[in-house]
C-alpha cells in the first residue's frame, strides 16, 4: 500500500459575516500609478471586488474573526494582509511590487522544457485530485503552470504568475487559485502546496444540475476536515459520526519510530483533544497521532480505486499529526490556524483536493 501524506496551507477565514468595511487604494510601486481591476477578496471565501478606474476598492460583509485580505494582478507580486474583524473599519493604501526580481531568481533555476508532458498529469492528480469529482474538473489556464526539477533535493516545484482557473463542474464554483508554492518531495513523498483560493458560483438555469450541485457539495463536505473541524469545536464528534483514537507512537531498538506504532481502541470525545483559547477559538492539541474514522459514510469506490486496495477500511479513514506546534487554533467555521502545523495521511490526503475544496461560508445540510 502506498503511503501519502500532504500539507495544505490555505489561507481562510470565518463563517460569519459583519458589516464593517475596509476600503483602500491599490498602486504599483514602480510606476506610481492606480492599477485598474486588480482582484481583491477574501481568500478561500467568495467575497471579492475589483478596483476601479482610480485604483479604489470598498469590501462590506466581511467574516468575524480573523481573515486574509489578498490583492492580486498579473505581473504583480500577491499582496496579504491578515486582518482582525475587530480592526475594522479600515482604509489601506497598498503598493504591488512588480514579480521581476522573483521571476529572474527562478529562471535561474530553469524551468522544464516540455514541462506540462512531463509533469502536467502529475500535478493534476497531486493539486486537483483523482476522485470522480476531479474528472470532471478543469484547469483552463494549464500553460500558466511551469516545473522547476531539482536532482539534488529530489524535488518537484510548480510556479504560476497568474490566478489558476479550474472550473468545476462537480461542485458548481469556478475556483480562481492564486499558488504561492507547490513542491512534491520525492524522497519522502511529502506535498505541501500553498496559496488563496476564490470561489465563484457557477451558473444554470437547470433546476437538475443546481441540485446536484447541492448534492456533491454535501457529499463532499460529510467527514471532509471542515466537518471534523466545526465538530471538533462543538465539541460534536461523535454525533457527528466522527470515531477518534490515539496511535501511540514507540520506537524500535534502534530508536526508529513509525514501525510499531499501535492503535488504541478507545473513542476518544472532543474535549479530550481540545480546548477553549477564548470565547472565539478552540485549540486542537494531542500526542504521537490521531486516527479519524467517518463512520456515517463507506469508503468511496474512487479512493479504493485509486490506491487499489483489497480490503481498505469500510469507512474514511484518516491520520492526523501536529508538527512544529504544540496545538492548531480551530474557529466555528471549520477553519483552523496554522495549517502548515497539522499534516494529514491516508483518506484525507487523498480527498482534500481542489476537486472537493468548499468555501468557508458554506452551510451543510443538516441530516433529516
Amino acid at each position: 500500500m502506498r503511503t501519502v501524506f500532504f500539507i495544505l496551507f490555505l489561507f481562510v477565514s470565518n463563517i460569519l459575516l459583519s458589516q464593517k468595511t475596509i476600503k483602500g487604494i491599490i498602486t504599483a510601486s514602480d510606476t506610481k500609478q492606480p492599477l485598474v481591476a486588480a482582484v481583491v477578496f477574501i481568500s478561500n471565501t467568495t467575497i471579492k471586488t475589483i478596483t476601479k478606474s482610480n485604483g479604489e476598492f470598498e469590501l462590506n460583509d466581511l467574516p468575524v474573526g480573523k481573515f486574509d485580505l489578498i490583492v492580486s494582478f498579473v505581473g504583480y507580486e500577491t499582496f496579504s494582509q491578515t486582518i482582525a474583524n475587530n480592526e475594522l473599519p479600515l482604509q489601506l493604501t497598498i503598493k504591488l511590487v512588480p514579480r521581476v526580481n522573483t521571476l529572474k531568481e527562478v529562471i535561474v533555476e530553469a524551468f522544464e522544457k516540455d514541462g506540462w508532458k512531463k509533469w502536467g498529469q502529475f500535478f493534476i492528480e497531486s493539486f486537483i485530485g483523482t476522485s470522480d469529482f476531479a474528472a470532471i474538473c478543469t484547469l483552463k489556464n494549464k500553460e500558466a503552470v511551469k516545473f522547476i526539477r531539482s536532482v539534488k533535493t529530489n524535488t518537484l516545484r510548480a510556479v504560476a504568475y497568474e490566478p489558476l482557473k479550474i472550473i468545476n463542474k462537480a461542485l458548481g464554483y469556478e475556483l480562481q487559485f492564486q499558488l504561492e508554492g507547490f513542491q512534491y518531495n520525492f524522497n519522502s513523498r511529502e506535498l505541501i502546496y500553498k496559496g488563496y483560493p476564490l470561489f465563484i458560483e457557477l451558473n444554470t438555469t437547470k433546476k437538475r444540475i443546481e441540485e446536484r450541485w447541492k448534492r456533491n457539495r454535501q457529499y463532499a463536505y460529510e467527514g471532509s476536515m471542515m466537518h471534523f473541524m466545526r465538530s471538533l469545536y462543538r465539541n460534536r464528534l461523535i454525533e457527528e459520526g466522527f470515531e477518534v483514537r490515539q496511535i501511540r507512537k514507540m520506537k524500535d531498538t534502534l530508536g526508529r519510530v513509525g514501525k510499531f506504532d499501535i492503535l488504541i481502541n478507545k473513542v476518544l470525545p472532543g474535549d479530550s483533544i481540545a480546548y477553549a483559547i477564548d470565547s472565539a477559538t478552540a485549540g486542537l492539541s494531542f500526542i504521537d497521532n490521531l486516527e479519524i474514522m467517518y463512520v456515517k459514510k463507506n469508503t468511496p469506490n474512487d479512493y479504493k480505486r485509486t490506491f487499489g486496495f483489497s480490503k481498505p477500511s469500510l469507512h474514511p479513514t484518516s491520520r492526523i499529526e501536529l508538527k512544529n506546534a504544540s496545538y492548531v487554533s480551530v474557529f466555528a467555521d471549520g477553519n483552523y490556524f496554522e495549517p502548515v502545523n497539522l499534516i494529514s495521511y491516508d483518506y484525507w490526503s487523498w480527498s482534500e483536493k481542489m476537486a472537493t475544496l468548499l468555501p468557508t461560508n458554506y452551510k451543510s445540510v443538516p441530516k433529516k
